[in-house]
């Protein structure tokens, strides 16, 4: 919709909801993390651009742990809101966030496309990142949009 941007991921873990970290380094154990950007990147630059932006989301019941990096200094991840509940057999997750379009600096429009990536770190225990999976990037994707994927809006 216009407000904001909807996730879901069902995620398959043995160890689910394993995260205790606080602060910037919550993608060091089970999160999701979402790279977004208006641009779309059509040479690589090696960087990333000022209107990059990188939230991730920590993976624990509490749903508590959110991080904005790569935006102006002193902007706040205001108004992101997900859930997160355990597969009752044990063997993974479900996630859903909406993020504000504001948060990114995007305004949706319709058929629009955007620079998009998203990424799911697993860790067996609540402070080590074992695994990362990555939808179209690379593990440098903190750092580079050289290889994020699109995404196009639609209805």
């Amino acid at each position: 919709d216009d407000a904001n941007l909807y996730l879901f991921a069902d995620v398959t873990d043995p160890t689910p909801l394993q995260n205790s970290i606080e602060g910037a380094n919550i993608w060091n154990a089970d999160a999701i993390e979402i790279f977004i950007s208006p641009e779309i990147k059509l040479s690589p630059s090696g960087g990333l651009r000022f209107s990059d932006r990188h939230i991730i989301l920590a993976m624990r019941e509490a749903a508590d742990g959110v991080v904005l990096r790569n935006a102006p200094e002193g902007r706040k991840p205001e108004g992101v809101k997900y859930a997160v509940s355990a597969r009752p057999d044990g063997t993974g997750y479900q996630v859903e966030a909406a993020i504000p379009w504001s948060v990114v600096d995007i305004t949706p429009a319709m058929e629009a496309e955007l620079s998009f990536d998203l990424a799911i770190d697993d860790g067996e225990t609540p402070r080590r990142r074992e695994r990362q999976s990555m939808w179209n990037g690379s593990r440098q994707n903190s750092t580079s949009s050289d290889n994020w994927g699109r995404l196009r809006l639609i209805q």
